[in-house]
């Protein structure tokens, strides 16, 4: 015996599962970030990223978030347009942005606090891949509150802006303008 919805069940469920497709990680396609991490805590995260160039700052974001995890890359270029080549990392938290540089970031939940670590040390290798970047990395990552360390590799493939830069908090690099009022 076939069972059959009425038109409009049939349309909220199709809209249903449309909906929750559409929520689920699209491997393949587009930015992603893959990272694995060793050290006082093991883990990893493969995710598809957020990428975002901010021209006024000078610098290409990198986000990836899954569940309970995120991990970012931020790119700072030596002059005011992204390129191939090598990014040494710095500390975020001591340093001002080194140009070029890369600052690193990872984050989860415990069940007993939510563990947080940033790059001191490392490197970035980008390279061109059709209209966009990829890239090879390795850091070493302490933990915000100094007790712990990560050494933390991966890559990040299929990187070309594809969204609005958030809020920039970053000055620029002397060689860049700022925009002007009301641009």
């Amino acid at each position: 015996m076939r069972l059959s919805l009425p038109a409009p069940a049939r349309a909220r469920s199709l809209a249903g599962l449309v909906l929750w497709l559409s929520g689920c990680e699209q491997s393949g396609t587009g930015p992603r970030i893959e990272a694995a991490w060793t050290g006082t805590d093991t883990g990893a995260i493969a995710a598809s990223a957020r990428v975002a160039w901010c021209p006024a700052g000078a610098r290409l974001e990198v986000l990836a978030i899954r569940a309970d995890q995120g991990f970012g890359l931020v790119l700072f270029p030596a002059g005011d347009s992204l390129g191939a080549g090598e990014f040494q990392s710095f500390d975020p938290g001591i340093d001002t942005a080194v140009r070029p540089g890369v600052a690193a970031a990872a984050r989860w939940f415990t069940d007993e606090k939510m563990a947080a670590f940033q790059s001191d040390s490392g490197t970035l290798e980008l390279a061109r891949a059709g209209s966009g970047y990829d890239a090879r990395f390795g850091f070493r990552l302490r933990g915000l509150d100094g007790a712990d360390t990560l050494l933390v590799t991966g890559r990040a493939t299929g990187l070309v802006a594809d969204t609005p830069c958030p809020a920039d908090s970053v000055p620029p690099p002397a060689s860049v303008s700022p925009p002007a009022p009301g641009e």
